[in-house]
């Protein structure tokens, strides 16, 4: 779906490769999914149909950061990063992200795909 007004997801990643399982798992949703190597690129992307946005730790943006880009705005904001890296997810949490370790996150890709394709109904 390319329409403007169809529900999106965007992914702040520096990792392409890794965009390509969430992306697929998102299209058969019918959910469009945009990436944002950094900051600049996530706030020129339109939020309308916004309905959640991931963020990778470990990519170029701290989730400080991006949720202070966000402001008040009400979508599900899900980062992950290494489970060993409890700084970083307990800086994300603090901030307001619902915070999971890679490797969770990559089990629940197709789940939180489907929460949030029923979220768009």
């Amino acid at each position: 779906m390319s329409d403007s007004n169809s529900p999106q997801v965007v992914m702040v990643t520096g990792n392409l490769l890794g965009a390509s399982r969430v992306s697929g798992e998102l299209r058969s949703h019918a959910i469009r999914f945009r990436v944002a190597r950094d900051l600049q690129q996530f706030n020129e992307i339109p939020r309308d149909a916004l309905l959640a946005v991931v963020l990778d730790l470990e990519g170029p943006v701290d989730a400080a950061t991006l949720a202070a880009s966000l402001g008040e705005m009400q979508v599900e904001r899900v980062a992950f990063g290494p489970h060993v890296d409890t700084e970083r997810l307990a800086a994300a949490e603090a901030a307001g992200w619902n915070v999971m370790s890679r490797g969770s996150f990559d089990s629940a890709v197709g789940d939180l795909a489907r929460q949030w394709a029923e979220l768009a109904r």
